[in-house]
């Protein structure tokens, strides 16, 4: 099924010609659609369809991130890594795959153990720490 975006008149559009539905993909996220903002963060992280921004990225993942989604959990401690529209934070960036490795997800398994290869064990305990602390508040107190 083929997609099309398009940035028109400040309005995302996600149209599915097949089906023949249109979206408006920001309001959606912003009413609290998960998919949308986890789509738009995507977007945003890959300039498909809209200019690249990483702050918008980081702005969409983290609300779907707070909202339990391990793919939006994954990407943003990807940018955290990364220092893509976030100030660089190896242990935020650990605290947030470790989240989504927690969720069974193998590529944040595997990102979570790479991101924790650049840190000496202090803190690597230090950032699970704040995974834990993050996770049991149900994303009220997460590092940020």
């Amino acid at each position: 099924m083929k997609k099309c975006l398009a940035f028109t008149a400040a309005m995302l559009l996600f149209c599915n010609p097949v089906l023949g539905q249109s979206y408006d993909l920001l309001t959606r996220a912003e009413t609290g659609d998960v998919s949308a903002q986890v789509m738009l963060g995507d977007m945003f992280a890959a300039g498909e369809g809209v200019p690249q921004d990483y702050v918008e990225a980081a702005y969409w993942y983290r609300l779907a991130a707070k909202r339990g989604i391990a793919k939006a959990q994954l990407s943003l401690g990807l940018l955290y890594s990364r220092g893509q529209g976030v100030k660089q934070n190896i242990e935020i960036a650990y605290q947030w795959a470790s989240i989504a490795a927690a969720q069974g997800a193998q590529d944040a398994i595997e990102a979570r153990d790479l991101i924790g290869g650049q840190l000496d064990a202090e803190t690597r305990e230090r950032a699970q720490q704040l995974a834990t602390r993050c996770s049991e508040s149900q994303y009220k107190q997460c590092e940020q």
